[in-house]
């Protein structure tokens, strides 16, 4: 089993055998996964047991142990023992090799995901500041906007209470001034009540010419003037539709509206002269 970077970042556009093999030859050559012990020499008889073993001479060969010098067995099974005990160092120090590499791996990948973790975090945190700077902008403006809200309502407050205390005041001189009308009107009701009271009793007694009366000599004079004057208009009118209706002669009208015009002038001058002397002694 391998495990490289290589098939861990595995990506179908970028990633071939040809590239997996060339990594491995570079990573195998750094640190070659087998490789050869130099054969070692048998080693000189060691005492096994408590006795010593004795180099046999070759004049004293046992023919029965196959041509073998006594304790050569024994020496092999040293041997085998000690090559068995530097394979099993050798496969125990490969596992330790192995475990130290799986360990190592572990620790790549648990910084890796540590890291990952961590670029996660700052791209929440920095989403979530993002999200809480947005929310805060969005609601100091709203407050900002209210309070300018409730500053015009405080305004609007103010006045509307000037007005209502303003109208509260009219009102109650509109009152008083009602109640002054009501009690006028009372007055005024009784009054003429008496009046036309006193009108009919007046028309029962008197006459008609007697209700208007002079209190000097040019006021008598401005009132028959001033009857002579429109009883001259009321004769310039009737003659004008006699003429329109053709019961007047065109010559007998010219005449006559002649000789009542001069009248008139004559009438209107004496009017203006009395008005003109009256206002010159009122002065």
């Amino acid at each position: 089993m391998v495990y490289m970077p290589y098939f861990n970042q595995w990506r179908n556009g970028t990633h071939n055998l040809v590239g997996a093999v060339s990594e491995m030859q570079q990573i195998f050559g750094v640190e070659p996964p087998v490789y050869s012990r130099p054969q070692q020499q048998p080693p000189a008889p060691t005492p096994v047991t408590s006795h010593s073993v004795v180099r046999p001479t070759p004049s004293s060969t046992n023919v029965s142990n196959g041509g073998n010098p006594p304790g050569y067995d024994d020496l092999q099974a040293a041997i085998n023992a000690s090559k068995r005990e530097e394979e099993e160092r050798v496969l125990q120090q490969s596992m330790e090799n192995s475990k130290m590499e799986q360990a190592k791996l572990e620790s790549k990948k648990e910084a890796e995901e540590e890291r990952k973790a961590q670029r996660e975090r700052e791209e929440v945190k920095q989403k979530l500041h993002s999200n809480i700077k947005s929310f805060y902008n969005m609601e100091r403006a709203k407050i900002i906007s209210e309070l300018k809200k409730q500053k015009q309502l405080e305004k609007g407050k103010v006045i509307v209470e000037d007005q209502l205390d303003e109208l509260k005041e009219r009102k109650e001189k509109l009152q008083s001034a009602v109640a002054t009308v009501n009690e006028t009107n009372v007055q005024l009701e009784l009054w003429i009540g008496t009046v036309e009271s006193q009108k009919k009793e007046l028309k029962k007694n008197e006459d008609v010419d007697a209700l208007v009366t002079t209190v000097d000599l040019h006021s008598q004079q401005m009132l028959d003037l001033s009857c002579k004057n429109a009883s001259i208009s009321d004769c310039l009118y009737f003659l004008d539709r006699a003429l329109v209706k053709g019961t007047l002669p065109l010559d007998v009208h010219l005449k006559q509206v002649r000789k009542l015009a001069k009248k008139q002038f004559l009438t209107r001058a004496h009017l203006m002269k009395i008005a003109e002397f009256r206002a010159q002694n009122q002065a």
